[in-house]
């Protein structure tokens, strides 16, 4: 695993003799260039300027950062840091940055603890404002052995079965990834609880069924 994060850092590719193992890594990706740079200020706590352009965004723009984390999620590396002029932590993809250079500022150190700050969620996306929800889905008896095996969360746990499918539950975060993870799914999961999240699923799946018939 060092290895393939120095080969990362490095901007070569992963090569080996005889190889054993693989990790996800898309060599192609754009933001390989910048995680050298930005894992050497996380470990040495040295603000940076980011230029950076958010989507939807015709132009970019520089963000005064304090860079705390560096997650990888669907062949993408992601940097959680302090935003000057911008509530809460920011996740900005390593690909949308344009260039970075050093700032000369006091470093302002991370308010959460990153140890903890994934449990609740899937992915990257986490606004502000969101809240950890408990999650009640129902799983065909057919997929259950997979949720079993590879859980949404380490709290997921039972509250019935019966021949057809098993009920369980857990803490989680509603973004776009855990929308996607159970879109996934198909008709082996149905949503139980929140209510909001059980229509959102059901609006998609109206507008599929649109698309198709």
């Amino acid at each position: 695993m060092l290895t393939t994060l120095q080969a990362i850092a490095d901007n070569r590719p992963l090569e080996s003799a005889d190889p054993y193992v693989s990790f996800e890594n898309n060599e192609a990706f754009a933001g390989n260039a910048h995680f050298a740079t930005l894992l050497e200020s996380i470990i040495n706590r040295h603000p940076v300027i980011v230029r950076y352009k958010p989507y939807f965004q015709p132009d970019p723009e520089d963000w005064k950062t304090h860079p705390y984390y560096l997650k990888q999620f669907n062949s993408r590396w992601f940097l959680f840091a302090a935003v000057e002029g911008r509530d809460g932590i920011q996740n900005l993809a390593l690909d949308r940055i344009h260039s970075i250079r050093q700032w000369r500022h006091a470093y302002r150190p991370p308010e959460v603890d990153f140890s903890t700050f994934f449990n609740d969620m899937i992915g990257v996306s986490r606004n502000n404002d969101m809240a950890v929800e408990q999650i009640i889905l129902r799983v065909s008896n057919q997929r259950y052995p997979y949720v079993e095996t590879k859980p949404f969360s380490e709290n997921q746990r039972i509250v019935d079965y019966d021949d057809q499918s098993h009920t369980i539950t857990f803490p989680m975060l509603v973004n776009r990834e855990l929308v996607a993870e159970l879109l996934s799914f198909g008709d082996d999961i149905e949503v139980l609880q929140p209510q909001h999240l059980r229509r959102q699923i059901a609006e998609i799946a109206t507008q599929m069924h649109g698309l198709y018939h």
